[in-house]
């Protein structure tokens, strides 16, 4: 009864314990400034999916529009040779040449905040067989007032380079029932297509992209976002009324850009993929291994090059730029966290422009400027080989990668494009090496899958013959040894060996043979986990066959199985993500493992369990033997095959985990004679439990660290007081 209370106890610490306030972290601001003139530190990727410095890229060279005064101008963009800024504070659209000098300014009574444009320039017959260039601006104002009484527009303006712009047609909300009564339409940003139809992006649009044709009819959603699930919402909703539930509509993107080959751009937040480059049906289709940016800096725009290079700005000022195939080449922070005003930094951007020349025109929202940047000569050099890769020229490329890398020899695209050249040219060890250093890993399973069916093919008839010379050897020193053969304990075993045991049984046996004896037994017994689980848990209750060391030596061979499968696993099958170093796993294993028992003890014995900590302990411990058996022909086999034959090692995972949980389901059923039905509910709580205990725990050492603090502060002040 007691021990029932106590546990009764623990439990309604460890309820109260979960509701008591935490203490927040905070992050400190990374100082990135440099001393060789540049205000800030050029990254790129490098050979551990980590960002390096590399050569600056881009170099700061002016500031534009000094003439034309913005005020928190919100969007920009470059056609041929003019850019238009989206004068959000000024109720406006102007246009600029490359030396900052006014070429148009567009204004309408119905503007309220304009913070989208776009341009783009068609044929139009203007009399029978005579065609001419028209340019059309399209101006997103999500607070426009339209005559009718609605509010937000797109609105369309025909510029034929001469007179002023002409309003052709304002598209305001959509009549189509497809579009749903209660959506919201809040243009905010805008890209056309060739073909005219209009890509909107609707602020709180959840739904995706706003398509519309020339004619202002509704076609459609495109490119919505999955909806975030997290364990901090889920909690939330369970406390508070239906009105306040957190929201499980998926975000809303947040920008657009159209690329010269017709594919769709979008940003979006708080999701993984910050930026997406979608196909017909709305899909992602850059590659699963690109570098996102952090979803904790919001992107503020998204440009595409002429020669479809992606340009993305954060509104806290970084700037990242990728390949067409989503390859992430330079990232630079451009944000200015002094007071003093720096050329070359912001302090904030809201768009991105690329012009023609490979130069980069930033918006400054707040200082009401556009910042301009060139490149350097190693972007020219890496661009010419990053085209020749992505073209598949391979061979072409090599001398140019080649120079990069004796520039920088952490780019890992360059390890990657190296590879395959070499892979090209046949020679698949220095290929394997590059993919290897780039950690490449579709690249190193072409290469291995190659070099492996070289060996094959070389090897094959060699290790038959091997194997047979093996296996006839076998069996002549079989046939001489049980010549003289005699049974010791029901075996026939060879002669030597029967007088050896024979003596070895005679012999007065130490303490120390004796509990190795008895070790060995009880490993013996614990291989009844995979004929008799049940009476292997009856002969642990009942028959004492097991002990707390041979239990302990079972758990400390899952814990190196553990290791070795994170660190001696093939190169391919690895987690290279890391779960930190060998001695914290350990600790984690043991934490959890000693967790698990302890709470299911509590829980047992709450809920009439007849098992002991000893008892459960054990058959823990010998559930994990098919674990330990199994998992070690899977790592050695790690070693020898390719992505084209990783569904074997899918599968025999699958096989080996949820064998062992069945066993332990066995074993707890046994242990404690429960039903199943009382089994699976002992499970469930024993996991809340375990989660409650940790953040009781967590709350412990938070407690105590903010007690340390007190004292150590207090501390201070009376020596400095003294």
């Amino acid at each position: 009864m007691k021990k029932k209370l106590y546990s009764l106890f623990i439990f309604i610490l460890a309820i109260f314990a979960l509701f008591a306030p935490s203490k927040q972290e905070t992050v400190e601001a990374k100082d990135t400034s440099r001393s060789d003139g540049i205000p800030y530190e050029t990254l790129t990727l490098g050979t551990d999916n980590r960002l390096v410095p590399t050569q600056t890229a881009y170099i700061p060279y002016g500031i534009l529009n000094d003439e034309v005064q913005f005020t928190n101008p919100q969007d920009l963009y470059i056609h041929e040779d003019a850019m238009y800024v989206a004068d959000t504070g000024n109720k406006r659209v102007v246009s600029l040449d490359f030396n900052g000098n006014l070429l148009l300014e567009i204004t309408n009574t119905q503007f309220s905040a304009p913070t989208g444009v776009f341009v783009r320039t068609d044929e139009i017959e203007v009399t029978p067989g005579v065609s001419e260039e028209r340019d059309y601006i399209y101006i997103a104002d999500a607070s426009a007032a339209l005559d009718n009484g609605s509010v937000g527009a797109v609105f369309k303006y025909e510029y034929d380079g001469v007179n002023a712009p002409v309003l052709l047609k304002t598209y305001g909300r959509p009549t189509e029932p497809l579009f749903g009564k209660n959506t919201k339409y809040q243009p905010t940003k805008i890209a056309v297509a060739n073909s005219g139809y209009m890509y909107i992006i609707g602020e709180g649009s959840t739904n995706g992209l706003i398509t519309m044709n020339d004619q202002g009819q509704f076609m459609g959603f495109v490119g919505i976002n999955t909806a975030t699930f997290s364990l901090r919402k889920f909690f939330y909703n369970l406390f508070v009324a239906d009105s306040s539930l957190a929201g499980t509509r998926p975000d809303a993107p947040t920008n657009v850009a159209i690329g010269n080959n017709g594919n769709i751009y979008t940003t979006n937040i708080n999701i993984t993929e910050t930026f997406k480059r979608l196909n017909i049906s709305g899909q992602n289709t850059l590659d699963a291994n690109t570098y996102y940016p952090s979803t904790e800096d919001e992107i503020a725009d998204i440009a595409i090059s002429s020669d479809n290079y992606t340009y993305i700005a954060t509104k806290s000022g970084m700037v990242y730029e990728y390949d067409i195939k989503g390859n992430l080449l330079f990232a630079f922070n451009t944000a200015n966290s002094g007071g003093v005003d720096v050329f070359g930094l912001n302090s904030k951007l809201s768009s991105i422009e690329i012009r023609d020349n490979g130069s980069i025109y930033a918006l400054d929202p707040d200082k009401g400027r556009i910042q301009m940047y060139q490149r350097a000569g190693f972007v020219d050099v890496l661009h010419e080989a990053v085209d020749l890769y992505n073209d598949g020229r391979y061979l072409e490329s090599k001398p140019l990668w080649e120079n990069i890398l004796k520039q920088n020899t952490n780019f890992a695209l360059a390890h990657t494009a190296l590879g395959f050249a070499l892979f090209k040219e046949g020679n698949y060890s220095a290929a394997l090496e590059e993919f290897h250093q780039s950690k490449n890993f579709n690249g190193y399973s072409q290469v291995f899958w190659e070099i492996r069916n070289t060996y094959i093919q070389a090897y094959t008839g060699t290790a038959l013959l091997i194997l047979i010379a093996v296996y006839v050897l076998y069996k002549v020193l079989k046939f001489i040894l049980m010549r003289n053969a005699k049974e010791y304990k029901g075996k026939l075993v060879p002669e030597f060996v029967y007088n050896r045991k024979v003596r070895y049984d005679e012999k007065e046996k130490s303490k120390f043979e004796l509990k190795f004896i008895k070790l060995k037994e009880e490993l013996a017994y614990s291989m009844n986990i995979f004929k008799h689980p049940a009476d292997m848990c009856y002969g642990i209750k009942k028959e004492n066959k097991a002990s707390y060391f041979s239990a302990i030596i079972v758990l400390i061979a899952f814990v190196a199985v553990v290791i070795c499968d994170s660190y001696a696993t093939g190169f391919l099958f690895r987690n290279h993500g890391g779960m930190g170093n060998a001695f914290t796993q350990i600790f984690a294993i043991l934490a959890v493992f000693m967790l698990w028992c302890g709470t299911n003890y509590l829980v047992s014995t709450l809920n009439d369990g007849e098992g002991w900590f000893k008892d459960f302990f054990i058959g823990t411990c010998y559930c994990l033997i098919p674990f330990i058996i199994f998992k070690i022909p899977m790592i050695l086999l790690t070693h020898v095959l390719t992505y084209n034959e990783q569904f074997i090692l899918q599968f025999a995972d699958i096989v080996i985990y949820a064998y062992t949980v069945i066993l332990v389901l066995i074993m707890i059923q046994y242990i404690h004679q429960y039903t199943l039905k009382e089994t699976l509910k002992n499970i469930v709580i024993t996991i809340f439990g375990m989660i409650i205990f940790a953040l009781m725990i967590l709350l412990v050492y938070m407690f105590a660290s903010q007690l340390v603090d007190f004292v150590v502060s207090l501390i201070k002040e009376v020596i400095f007081r003294v």
